[in-house]
């Protein structure tokens, strides 16, 4: 089973994060072949090359976040992505397994839609990030995928005994299974 290893929010970054980079130099392109070049024309240029610059090293931090696809096999995850080696997450190695949730909404408010994430991890999650896993990163230790309840089955079955039960517990205390 292949899975993108993130959510609709984070495709959608996916996706428009390269115009942050693409657009400014067009602009720049542009505006040097169109007008006479003075200060504030070469001013406005190197802005248009700082944004992209910061982009484009923005991108690069967050390539596992934005670009990457989990081939889900028997005992294991393979990770593929863009500019980086694949990886392997074995199941029966992961001390971590189960749903985590954020509110997608207004800053420092309960107030939005609330998306649910299945992880899988070599190291402990503490509650708090759990409760904002969001703000949890993907590596080559971790991952999440946004909660799709044809994985989870999935999951249940081929994941090891142990690891099968924290996750169903996990789904059992998420407001998923209501």
């Amino acid at each position: 089973m292949k899975k993108y290893l993130g959510s609709v929010m984070t495709a959608y970054a996916a996706v428009i994060a390269p115009f942050f980079v693409i657009v400014p130099i067009l602009f720049s392109v542009i505006i040097l072949c169109t007008a006479e070049i003075s200060g504030a024309v070469v001013f406005l240029v190197c802005l248009f090359f700082s944004c992209s610059v910061i982009w484009s090293i923005y991108i690069k931090k967050e390539l596992l976040q934005l670009y990457a696809w989990g081939s889900f096999e028997g005992n294991c995850v393979k990770v593929h992505c863009p500019f980086i080696q694949e990886f392997v997450l074995d199941f029966d190695k992961c001390v971590a397994v189960g749903i985590g949730s954020y509110t997608h909404g207004v800053l420092n408010s309960r107030c939005g839609s609330k998306l649910y994430f299945i992880y899988l991890s070599y190291d402990y999650l503490d509650a708090k990030c759990i409760e904002k896993i969001n703000f949890w990163k993907p590596s080559t230790r971790g991952i999440k995928v946004q909660f799709d309840y044809k994985l989870y089955k999935w999951l249940l079955s081929n994941l090891p005994q142990k690891q099968s039960k924290m996750l169903e517990q996990s789904y059992k205390n998420s407001s998923l299974s209501i």
